[in-house]
C-alpha cells in the first residue's frame, strides 16, 4: 500500500492516475497547506461497504504526507470510529 500512496503523493500534475482513496486524501493535504483551514471527509455506506478501511487508508495517507511515525492506528481509528457510530 505505501508504493500506491507514494505515487499519488509525488505524482506529477500533468500525469494522470486512476482515482483512489489516495487522491481524495492527497487533494484534502494539499489543499490544506494550500487555504491553510481544516479538511474533512464525509465517509458514507451500508454496513459492511468499508467505511471504516477508507477511513483507515486516509489517515495513513495524511500522516505519511506529515512525516508521522504514529504507531497502532488501527486501534485508535476502532477506538475513535466505534465511538462515532454509536452517536448516530
Amino acid at each position: 500500500m505505501f508504493q500506491i500512496s507514494e505515487k499519488y503523493h509525488s505524482r506529477d500534475p500533468g500525469i494522470p492516475l486512476p482515482p483512489h482513496i489516495y487522491e481524495i486524501a492527497e487533494n484534502s493535504y494539499q489543499a490544506l497547506l494550500r487555504e491553510n483551514q481544516s479538511q474533512c471527509h464525509v465517509i458514507s455506506g451500508e454496513s459492511g461497504s468499508g467505511k471504516t478501511e477508507s477511513c483507515k487508508l486516509i489517515v495513513q495517507h495524511l500522516l505519511r504526507d506529515a512525516g508521522s511515525e504514529e504507531t497502532q492506528l488501527s486501534a485508535k481509528i476502532n477506538q475513535v470510529g466505534h465511538s462515532i457510530y454509536h452517536n448516530f
